[in-house]
């Protein structure tokens, strides 16, 4: 199996893309293939999805996973009640 990588940015986070190809293949001529995808942020904030496609689903599930990681990033729901409420008085 092999595992390639890609980073992605967005805002201030890190985000590192791996891709294991082959990681489970149908025993049959032609027969079906599956990759893991697996994304998570290069910080701590702990941001982490893991999820085996199809060969023909690659792409679109890449930017499915990139556009969810940039919804955390945007999202309130990563900050406690007392980090939401610095933030709203301007704190960063």
């Amino acid at each position: 199996m092999k595992t390639m990588n890609k980073e992605f940015r967005y805002k201030d986070f890190v985000f590192n893309i791996s891709v294991e190809l082959n990681t489970k293949v149908e025993k049959r001529i032609n027969g079906k293939r599956w990759h893991t995808i697996t994304i998570n942020d290069m910080r701590s904030d702990g941001y982490y999805k893991k999820q085996e496609v199809l060969s023909n689903q690659l792409e679109t599930e890449i930017d499915k996973l990139k556009i969810a990681a940039m919804d955390f990033v945007d999202s309130d729901e990563r900050y406690t009640s007392d980090e939401q409420l610095l933030l709203k008085l301007g704190f960063k």
